[in-house]
Order: structure tokens, then C-alpha cells, then sequence
């Protein structure tokens, strides 16, 4: 997302990603390790994270999904992938 994420009036807000600023919004809180986000790209655009935190004995192992969007070249998803 960049390098910084802060919250700012209520929502969270990255200034230092590579399309620029992007708005990232998690939901709820909850028990099942579940961490899903939607990030806002500046175009109006949003992109939905999958993101799961399963317990690992003492540890957690935290798992992202990157999904391609559509119209995104090989390169580009490589970068992301990265």
C-alpha cells in the first residue's frame, strides 16, 4: 500500500503508495481471523483484499490472497506478486 498508513478523521489512509493516495477500510473486528480490507484507489476504483490470520501454536500465519484485476498486465501483476 506505501510505505505509511495513518488514520486520519476516521479513516485509514495511505499518502505514500505507488498510485498514490489510496483509502483502506478493514472489517469489523472478529474472532474468526479474518482481516479483509478494501482499498480505494484514487480513480474511485475499489479493490477487495482477502487476508486471513490463522493460529500457528504460539504464532499466526498470516495469508493474502492477490487476485489480478482485470486488464492488469503480466508485468504489473508480477511486480505486485513481488
Amino acid at each position: 500500500l506505501g510505505a505509511t498508513v495513518e488514520r486520519i478523521g476516521g479513516e485509514w489512509i495511505a499518502d505514500s503508495s505507488p498510485l498514490g493516495r489510496v483509502k483502506v477500510a478493514f472489517v469489523p473486528r472478529n474472532d474468526l481471523g479474518v482481516l479483509d480490507h478494501d482499498v480505494t484507489l484514487p480513480s474511485g476504483e475499489i479493490v477487495h483484499n482477502p487476508v486471513r490470520v490463522i493460529a500457528d501454536g504460539t504464532a499466526s500465519e498470516v495469508v493474502f490472497t492477490l487476485r489480478r484485476q482485470p486488464g492488469t498486465a503480466d508485468a504489473d501483476f508480477e511486480r505486485d506478486a513481488a
